[in-house]
């Protein structure tokens, strides 16, 4: 069961899971984070029973009294966009499940008030001609492929592993390592396909379909630090 295109499992998991954390902060945000460093915020199912997890996130930049980070783990698997079209970022079903139900029901009403809108540019893809689209306003978003290469120099340090809901929703781990590929928001070689980091931490500027069910999202967002 894929929920991102069902819609079943996800939002009936998180519906069980998030009341009883409504209007808690997370601790991590008492201290200014540092670059490098975790921190949870946001809660999701982490198995077929409800059960709620704290969601954590790596800090990729801190700057202005604001921090940007990245789910330490892939939380779903989804895919960009439900139908093979010609498709970018600002018209994705990606973004819209991002912005919308993820960032609705992942946070509590204290935890939404630390989440910042940011206009977003979204890059062509360098090598091959497809087009990025207009700038955005976003909440969560995925990377662009210049910004994996500017927050993960190290391809090694790309590699993800998923979260349990990923693995309940199939999605595809690397025979040797476990790790699984992750969209970007920026296109691939056809405007239907999207860049994506593989299992093994290499960028995929090829990409794959759009609505290639078995990738993974891992969310990034701005935060302000308490």
């Amino acid at each position: 069961m894929n929920a991102f295109r069902k819609g079943g499992l996800f939002p009936a998991l998180l519906g069980m899971a998030i009341p009883a954390l409504t209007g808690v902060m997370p601790e991590a945000l008492a201290d200014t984070p540092e670059k490098g460093g975790t921190l949870t915020i946001g809660s999701m199912p982490g198995a077929e029973n409800g059960t709620a997890e704290p969601l954590a996130w790596k800090v990729l930049d801190v700057q202005d009294g604001r921090a940007l980070v990245i789910t330490e783990k892939c939380p779903d698997a989804i895919p960009y966009h439900a139908v093979l079209t010609d498709i970018t970022w600002e018209n994705s079903d990606i973004r819209k499940w991002l912005n919308g139900e993820f960032y609705q029901k992942v946070f509590s009403a204290s935890e939404k008030d630390l989440v910042i809108q940011v206009r977003l540019d979204n890059p062509d893809n360098a090598k091959y001609p497809t087009r990025g689209g207009n700038s955005t306003e976003d909440r969560v978003f995925l990377l662009s492929n210049d910004e994996v290469v500017r927050y993960f120099p190290e391809v090694s340090s790309r590699t993800c592993a998923p979260a349990p809901l990923a693995v309940l929703h199939r999605a595809r781990r690397d025979r040797d390592n476990g790790n699984v590929g992750w969209w970007t928001r920026t296109p691939g070689f056809f405007q239907g396909y999207a860049s994506y980091v593989l299992s093994t931490g290499d960028l995929g500027v090829i990409g794959h379909f759009a609505d290639f069910e078995d990738n993974t999202v891992r969310p990034a967002m701005w935060i302000r630090i308490r």
